[in-house]
């Protein structure tokens, strides 16, 4: 448990002559290499949102600014938030869960530091939040001094990603501050160098995967899948992850053969700016598409307003040796696959949905009856290895 302290009036006049007159950026890292601005303070009191660059990187009533990691990945190797400036912690929350991915309101801040700093006869408050649990290292009650480490990065809270959300607060009420043209009574050029205000089309991350893309997968930056086979599963999906796409930007996504003839072609039209957003296709494994599909490398090419971002390369073949590992250990049946115990079985339809199937014992091994009629999938799996076998199931 913390400790409680009083704030003794004598401990911040010890400090107060040093304090700097500036903050500091308030986390470890490379601006536009690990962390990303991708939300400003809301300085219009309507309800539109409009930050101080005249922009739209902002929500209606934001009052902070958001500092985003790359992805869960680059959170769970260890990013710290470090104190903007000299000053007192008065408040820490460590105990919340920290691998929030979707928007609550109701948990505001998740886990957080404030501090507290007097600058040029001025109180201010900052806070730290949505860090990661149980990684605070500053207790209540304590001096810390500009760039001391407070604690880990993470999703607590109302957040959707891994990012800090960084607050400035006075006696009378929150700033903002950056000042940019859209000045408002808010503002105030509280940094010692303000990072730069960049709405530059900017790539952050990208490959293949071998399942259906769900973005909460995407957001943990899943390990790439670059070699596919006719018995690979059933989806290849190419995924773009980004920022600076603008209202209205034609985005296409190519696929093309071996051979460079179009296999897929996706068209979207961006239906407002992306400052830091997920971008996704897939195809189905060309297998169960062709008999002959061609083999080789092949590309997704990632286009925005007819300019390529990004070009991927994957590898389609026939077969591999994973076959080897499963070949004398399954039976295929004309309505049933036979295995031995320690081969998990999921079946599947084309969309990777789940298909209900009757277990039952024959001789020590396992015979599953899927109850459906059409193409389905059988995918075998042990360890970390897996074989996919396609089959029409009659009526």
């Amino acid at each position: 448990m913390r400790k409680s302290y009083i704030l003794i009036i004598v401990l911040l006049t010890v400090i107060a002559g040093n304090l700097s007159a500036q903050f500091i950026t308030p986390l470890e890292g490379g601006y536009l290499k690990d962390y990303f601005i991708v939300n400003y303070p809301d300085g219009d009191a309507s309800k539109a949102a409009k930050e101080t660059y005249c922009g739209t990187k902002t929500y209606d009533g934001h009052m902070g600014t958001d500092f985003t990691l790359r992805n869960f990945r680059q959170m769970d190797s260890g990013a710290y938030a470090i104190a903007a400036a000299d000053g007192i912690v008065f408040k820490v929350v460590e105990d919340k869960f920290d691998r929030n991915k979707s928007s609550d309101t109701s948990l505001g801040f998740g886990n957080y530091v404030g501090i507290w700093h007097v600058i040029n006869g001025v109180n201010y408050y900052t806070y730290y939040a949505h860090l990661r649990k149980n990684s605070v290292i500053v207790d209540s009650g304590k001096i810390v001094t500009s760039g001391q480490r407070l604690g880990l990065i993470g999703s607590s809270g109302n957040s959707t990603d891994p990012h800090l959300h960084f607050e400035v607060w006075t006696d009378t009420g929150w700033l903002d501050p950056f000042t940019g043209n859209c000045k408002t009574t808010r503002n105030r050029n509280l940094w010692n160098t303000a990072l730069k205000y960049d709405t530059s089309l900017r790539s952050i991350n990208q490959g293949f995967i071998n399942k259906y893309p769900l973005l909460n997968d995407l957001r943990e930056s899943p390990v790439k899948v670059t070699k596919y086979t006719e018995h690979s599963d059933s989806f290849i999906s190419y995924w773009w992850q980004g920022g600076g796409i603008r209202k209205g930007d034609s985005i296409v996504i190519v696929w093309r053969t071996s051979q460079d003839s179009l296999w897929y072609n996706y068209q979207y039209v961006a239906d407002k700016d992306y400052w830091y957003g997920y971008f996704y296709t897939y195809i189905y494994n060309p297998f169960l598409i062709r008999n002959n599909p061609p083999t080789g490398n092949w590309k997704a090419q990632f286009y925005v307003k007819g300019k390529l971002i990004d070009e991927g390369i994957f590898n389609l073949s026939r077969s591999s040796g994973v076959e080897n590992i499963f070949k004398g250990h399954y039976l295929l049946c004309n309505k049933s696959i036979v295995v031995d115990k320690g081969i998990k079985v999921d079946c599947m339809d084309l969309a990777g949905r789940e298909i209900p199937a009757d277990i039952r014992e024959i001789n020590s091994r396992l015979e599953y009856l899927p109850r459906y009629h059409g193409f389905l999938v059988y995918r075998l799996s042990a360890g970390d290895q897996s074989y996919c076998i396609k089959v029409i199931m009659d009526e």
